[in-house]
């Protein structure tokens, strides 16, 4: 089968939700995208291929290493640049394009590959007709997308590029309408991915989903994933067989959420710091407030035709009596609102620090967690080593063995 290689940008582009990146290597969601491009690969040795919203290039880079020719399209002027620098081949070339106008003649690629795309856009139809225009007679589409039954109620919110989101019946009988032959298969994410053919699939497979902790189901296919993948094409393509991609670099995994976690806590620790130094600035103006309030209200109380400041006072007539009564009461209550104001603020402050310091424990008990995984991994690694380095001693001392076993037969 020989080795697969992958590329990552020397600057991966910042991930917003909107396209998958290598900025998040070694994830669970870096494991579905290369899937997908792995099982399409074999599709694409040697043809012209269209990778349609190829995003950072990735994935185009990949399949370039089989394909005769690829070309990768993304709506995104900035996202093209960078790839066009980052993941350079000379069989490979990216275009800044949509999906619903695809920059490409009709019937010139053999394979279209799509990856979480269609619902980015509300024309649905429209883009699986461009699709239909570029690939030639016997082209293979290759594409996938979230199924909303799934999808939506496993996210903790609503992805907000999405735009028209599909069920997989949906998603299925769209791309019928334009191809006489589809494959259907369900992708669900282990530490890896899986990919398995919703069809022929019976006593061939069986699943075991943990439901609960005390629970789990068994089953043959994937019955609730949060992806559809289809190979469609107007020609028979055999059968879509089951495909597993497992990530072995656990430690990888491990050390990845680590430092998220860690590095989280530490802007999380910073950020409190800042908010409790405005607490304490906030407690000294309250304080300064405290003695401006009351050398004010020794002033307005003089105002006061109730106190006894004001009738030491002894106003004028009656005009005067009267300004000095509002505006006593109009100073005093802007100060009871300033008061309330800045009390109000220092609640609210107090609240949010607590959260962000309750939120701070939980991930140090996280990174705490995970440097404990990572120590017994350590421990795994060095073992392992240990033994291959005494596997490999024994070796060289039988070998030393057997020749001077030879050198003293020849004497």
């Amino acid at each position: 089968m020989g080795k697969i290689k992958i590329k990552y940008a020397d600057t991966p582009l910042p991930f917003t939700g909107e396209r998958f990146t290598t900025s998040l290597a070694h994830s669970q969601i870096e494991a579905e995208h290369l899937h997908r491009y792995l099982i399409a690969k074999k599709f694409c040795a040697q043809k012209k291929v269209l990778d349609i919203a190829c995003g950072e290039g990735y994935g185009s880079w990949i399949l370039s290493q089989f394909a005769s020719s690829v070309i990768g399209v993304d709506i995104d002027k900035a996202t093209i640049e960078h790839a066009s620098i980052n993941y350079k081949n000379g069989n490979l070339n990216f275009v800044v394009g949509d999906v619903r106008s695809i920059p490409c003649d009709n019937e010139s690629v053999d394979v279209v590959v799509s990856f979480e795309t269609i619902e980015h856009v509300s024309e649905h139809r429209k883009f699986l007709h461009e699709i239909q225009r570029v690939l030639k007679p016997s082209g293979i589409l290759i594409i996938s997308s979230p199924d909303r039954n799934v999808y939506g109620s496993k996210s903790s919110s609503q992805n907000p590029y999405h735009i028209l989101e599909l069920s997989k019946e949906e998603f299925c009988k769209v791309t019928s309408e334009f191809f006489k032959y589809t494959h259907v298969s369900s992708q669900q994410s282990i530490i890896g991915s899986i990919v398995v053919p919703d069809m022929n699939c019976g006593e061939e497979v069986r699943v075991f989903e943990r439901i609960s902790i005390d629970h789990i189901e068994e089953y043959g296919g994937l019955l609730s994933s949060p992806y559809a993948f289809i190979i469609a094409s107007n020609e028979e393509i055999g059968r879509n067989n089951l495909s597993l991609y497992f990530e072995m670099s656990e430690y990888a995994f491990i050390i990845t959420e680590h430092k998220q976690a860690r590095d989280e806590a530490i802007k999380l620790r910073d950020y409190t710091k800042h908010l409790e130094k405005k607490i304490e600035k906030l407690s000294n103006l309250e304080e300064k407030l405290k003695t401006e309030i009351n050398s004010l209200q020794k002033i307005f109380s003089q105002s006061n035709p109730n106190s006894k400041e004001y009738t030491n006072n002894k106003p004028i007539d009656q005009m005067d009596n009267q300004y000095y009564e509002i505006n006593y009461e109009y100073n005093s209550n802007i100060i009871l609102e300033i008061v309330k104001f800045f009390l109000k603020k220092e609640d609210n402050i107090n609240l949010y620090v607590k959260k962000l310091q309750e939120k701070i424990a939980h991930i140090e008990k996280i990174s705490l967690d995970r440097a404990g995984a990572i120590n017994h991994l350590e421990g795994l690694l060095q073992k392992k080593q240990s033994s291959e380095t005494i596997s490999k001693i024994d070796v060289v001392e039988s070998k030393v063995d057997k020749i001077t076993e030879i050198i003293l037969s020849l004497k």
